[in-house]
């Protein structure tokens, strides 16, 4: 199988996915976009008949509308501060890359809900390293999706990433009044005496005391050998 084959074959697979678990998605409209930075790419590198690509980083605004039917799913969404018009409002990091001259491009958009606040569709498609600010070549890979004119946009959409360089988050209201029990694992790549469980980092605990607050070790996924507070 040809890899562009293989790149078919994951589009098709991606959009089956949200018809099949989404059938009634929650609604958020985009209420303005702001553009912090726009720069060449690799000082102006093109990239074949597409020429060169620019990157644009920013902000992307949204607002929700608690009352929709279809926003239900969103658990406490009624519970969050609501603007002058009753709408809950939210706001994300944004990243593109695009042609510089857009005719030159294939007028196709890949977009990339980032997972855990990474950038991840260059390391997928174009063999590059691991990717943070798209500012170097090896970040890049080999350029394939860009010799073929692709846009590239991140969205971030969890507000609990880590605060990191180059890490793309979204800023989320508080649910007011609520509380409840938050769970994380965590799973060490080396012996430490310390270790920062980051997934938790985006909640306050009520009550730093509780003895509800605990440490469970576990030596395999089965079974729990220790509690601590």
């Amino acid at each position: 199988m040809t890899r562009m084959r293989q790149m078919r074959t994951m589009y098709a697979s991606l959009a089956v996915i949200p018809l099949l678990i989404a059938p009634a998605p929650a609604r958020a409209e985009v209420s303005r976009v702001e553009i912090a930075t726009r720069a060449d790419v690799l000082g102006g590198r093109s990239f074949g008949s597409v020429g060169p690509y620019e990157q644009i980083v920013g902000r992307v605004y949204f607002s929700v509308d608690p009352a929709d039917e279809r926003n239900r799913v969103v658990v406490d969404l009624d519970k969050a501060a609501k603007n002058a018009a009753g709408r809950v409002e939210l706001s994300a990091d944004l990243a593109i890359l695009r042609p510089k001259d857009p005719s030159r491009g294939s007028g196709i958009a890949l977009i990339d809900v980032v997972n855990r606040g990474r950038k991840r569709v260059f390391t997928s498609f174009n063999r590059a390293a691991e990717t943070g600010h798209l500012s170097t070549a090896a970040e890049l890979g080999d350029g394939f999706l860009l010799h073929r004119g692709y846009t590239l946009v991140w969205v971030g959409w969890e507000f609990d990433v880590p605060q990191r360089d180059g890490a793309m988050r979204i800023t989320a209201p508080n649910a007011i009044g609520t509380t409840g029990l938050v769970r994380a694992t965590i799973t060490p790549n080396a012996r430490s005496t310390e270790v920062t469980v980051g997934d938790l980092i985006g909640y306050t605990p009520s009550d730093p005391a509780a003895a509800a607050n605990t440490l469970t070790v576990r030596d395999n996924f089965a079974r729990a050998v220790a509690a601590r507070r």
